[in-house]
């Protein structure tokens, strides 16, 4: 019998035992002489790389994700989303992402020289309100590109997201500024609802409130020390668009002490001055004071004043002083003054001021006005001529004794440059014919703070 050469054998057959010995491993030959391709249950492919004499020259798996944390998606937005995964060796890093399963977008568009173990990605420009598919795509250095995602027990590669619904932003801005038209710096607007935020007046006294959610309710609120401010706050229910040039009114709050013989008397506060012009020559100046007090005006085209009104001795607590013959384009410096009782030292205001028209345009013709027919019985027109267009007229219906018995307003019609024409049925307030007599009227025409007034007779003859 011929020997066996046990070594040879041993060559031989140990390989193949291994082999039959692991029934989980299917072998393939592949195109390629050089490579065979094992797969095993799980589904992870594995490269066999050999040499040229047949020696196993590496063992090439593709990055493995680790199923935890696993592949997230994270920080979704209506525009943006982070994509975070974890590789089991250092790899590059691009996430596949499209609207269908099929995805289709590499993002960074290039594979990145870069490598990384766990990295996380920012992708932006999506679309709001839209489901999207994504997965990650990594190659490491020295091991195969199968252009699949793998995960470890799993061939899992699509992941599906929604981006969230567009946020609709809108902005409250405004100015406050005191009664001259000079903006309040300084001011602390206070916003509130459904967030709270807190900004200051600039120097021109402008503020601005940006990134609010629509649909939703806010108040906005000024306060400075010693200022009192008009309207109080701004409310807004469901805010649908952007709200602009949102004013306020801050007045000063002068707080004087009034002393008599050494001996101090209740305190005596004066707040709300303003001043407001009526023709181009004169102006209302109007304040409050928290006791009844005097009226009285102290005024001049310099802070020196030199000039006064009439005292009004009545004791009240909102107060009406009218000034008359200014100068057309001249500024007027003023302080209001208030007494409690005669006998007891003045309180005053600070100064305020008050600047007239440079020149005087007419609203209305005051020689060419009349009303047709006079003597009038169930109806009458009242026709006036108008150099600009005006924001409001009224005409008030006198006895002769002054009583008011009838009040019409013209409607916007009625308001134009050139001839208009008002027509009444002649009765009362009340819708009662009236009685027969001679009646004053007063045409009143008002063009932003200016008024100005016509006035004329009347006969009813029934």
């Amino acid at each position: 019998m011929k020997k066996v050469n046990v070594k040879k054998l041993s060559f031989i057959l140990i390989p193949v035992v291994s082999l039959c010995l692991i029934p989980s491993i299917l072998i393939y030959k592949s195109v390629s002489s050089s490579r065979i391709i094992l797969k095993d249950q799980a589904k992870s492919e594995r490269i066999l790389l050999h040499n040229a004499k047949g020696g196993h020259a590496c063992h090439c798996f593709p990055p493995m994700i680790a199923n935890n944390p696993g592949f997230q998606i994270l920080n979704i937005t209506a525009t943006s989303a982070d994509f975070r995964w974890v590789c089991d060796v250092a790899a590059s890093y691009q996430v596949n992402y499209g609207t269908s399963s099929s995805k289709g977008t590499l993002f960074p568009a290039q594979k990145p020289s870069a490598t990384y173990k766990d990295y996380t990605i920012t992708v932006t420009g999506l679309k709001p309100n839209t489901t999207y598919h994504a997965g990650p795509y990594s190659q490491a250095s020295g091991r195969r590109d199968f252009k699949k995602w793998l995960m470890s027990n799993t061939s899992q590669s699509d992941w599906t997201f929604k981006t969230l619904a567009e946020v609709v932003t809108l902005s409250i801005k405004g100015s406050i500024a005191d009664n001259t038209g000079k903006g309040i710096s300084g001011v602390t607007v206070k916003l509130t609802g459904d967030t709270t935020i807190t900004v200051t007046t600039t120097a021109t006294g402008a503020y601005e409130f940006t990134g609010l959610k629509a649909g939703k309710n806010y108040t906005i609120t000024p306060t400075k020390t010693d200022y009192q401010f008009t309207p109080e706050s701004y409310p807004y229910s469901s805010l649908s668009v952007d709200k602009t040039d949102q004013k306020f009114v801050g007045d000063e709050v002068v707080s004087i002490k009034v002393v008599r013989s050494g001996v101090s008397d209740q305190s005596l506060v004066i707040s709300e001055v303003t001043a407001k012009l009526g023709t181009a020559t004169d102006a209302s100046i109007t304040w409050k004071t928290n006791i009844p007090s005097t009226s009285q005006v102290e005024y001049g085209t310099t802070n020196s004043y030199g000039l006064k009104s009439g005292e009004n001795p009545e004791m009240v607590t909102d107060h009406y002083i009218q000034l008359f013959n200014l100068k057309l384009g001249a500024t007027y410096h003023f302080k209001v003054i208030s007494k409690t009782s005669t006998g007891k030292a003045p309180a005053y205001s600070s100064d305020f001021t008050v600047t007239t028209p440079a020149f005087e345009k007419k609203i209305a013709n005051k020689e060419d006005y009349f009303i047709d027919p006079n003597p009038c019985a169930g109806r009458v027109e009242f026709n006036y001529y108008l150099y600009q267009p005006v924001n409001n007229m009224t005409i008030d219906l006198l006895t002769l004794s002054g009583k008011k018995v009838a009040v019409m307003e013209s409607p916007s019609s009625a308001l134009s440059t050139g001839w208009n024409r008002l027509s009444w049925d002649v009765k009362d307030r009340a819708g009662a014919p009236l009685p027969n007599g001679l009646y004053v009227y007063k045409m009143k025409f008002k063009m932003g703070n200016r008024v100005e007034m016509l006035k004329g007779q009347m006969m009813v003859r029934r």
